[in-house]
C-alpha cells in the first residue's frame, strides 16, 4: 500500500511517481524533515506540512501531482493498538489550478505493538490491519478507487529513552519519525512528489 501505483503520464518520470523531496537533511534523522520530535509529549505529526514547490515540476516540466506524506497516529494498551494512517496530499501548481485543494486518503488501524522479533536494535514491532475509510476520506474519487483498498503491515520502530522514535518496514527502509511513549505511537514521513 505504500507504493503508489498512478500511470505516469510525463516520459523520464520513475514508476509509480514518487520523487524524495530534498529538504537537504538526511533521511531518517533523530528530528526529521517533516516533524520535529524534539519535545515527544507534544508531538504533533501534522505540523509544519505542506506543499513542497519541489513537486510543481519535473525537469522544468510541470505536471499534475502534490506534496504527499503518511501520518499515522495510534494508541495502544495492554498490546493492542487502534488509531489511522492518513496519505495527506497537498496539490502542486498545475493540479491547484484545476480547482483542487489539500485532501487526505485514511485507513482505520487496528492491531498489536510487542517487543521485535527479527530486528536488532528495534525496541518494538507493530503489526496493523488497515481499513479504507472512504467516508472520512476526501480526495477525489479516482484517487481513492485507485488506492483505497485494504492491505496489512508491519513496522519496526526504534524508540529513544525520551520517547522519540523512527519507523521503518521490515526491509529496514525508512518510513517516518514521530513518538512512541505513554501509550501513543505516531509518525509522520518525509515529503515526496506525486504524480497524477
Amino acid at each position: 500500500m505504500r507504493v503508489l501505483l498512478i500511470p505516469v503520464l510525463l516520459a523520464g518520470c520513475t514508476l509509480g511517481g514518487l520523487t524524495p523531496v530534498d529538504e537537504g537533511s538526511d533521511e531518517g534523522s533523530d528530528t526529521g524533515s517533516s516533524g520535529d520530535t524534539g519535545s515527544a509529549q507534544s508531538f504533533d505529526p501534522y505540523d509544519g506540512l505542506g506543499a513542497n514547490a519541489e513537486c510543481d515540476d519535473f525537469d522544468g516540466t510541470p505536471y499534475t501531482g502534490a506534496t504527499g506524506y503518511f501520518v499515522g497516529e495510534f494508541t495502544f494498551s495492554d498490546g493492542l493498538l487502534t488509531g489511522y494512517e492518513d496519505w495527506i496530499l497537498y496539490p502542486n501548481q498545475s493540479w491547484s489550478n484545476m480547482g483542487q485543494g489539500p485532501c487526505y486518503l485514511r485507513w482505520n488501524a487496528f492491531g498489536t505493538v510487542s517487543g521485535p522479533v527479527d530486528c536488532v536494535g528495534c525496541s518494538h514491532e507493530i503489526v496493523l490491519d488497515l481499513t479504507f475509510d472512504g467516508e472520512t476520506s476526501n480526495c477525489p474519487q479516482n484517487l481513492e478507487d485507485i488506492e483505497g483498498n485494504d492491505g496489512n503491515v508491519t513496522y519496526y520502530v526504534q524508540a529513544s529513552p525520551n520517547g522519540t522514535a523512527r519507523f521503518e518496514f521490515t526491509d529496514g527502509d525508512f518510513l517516518g519519525n514521530g513518538v512512541l511513549i505513554d501509550g501513543r505511537a505516531a509518525y509522520v514521513s518525509d515529503p515526496q512528489c506525486n504524480v497524477f
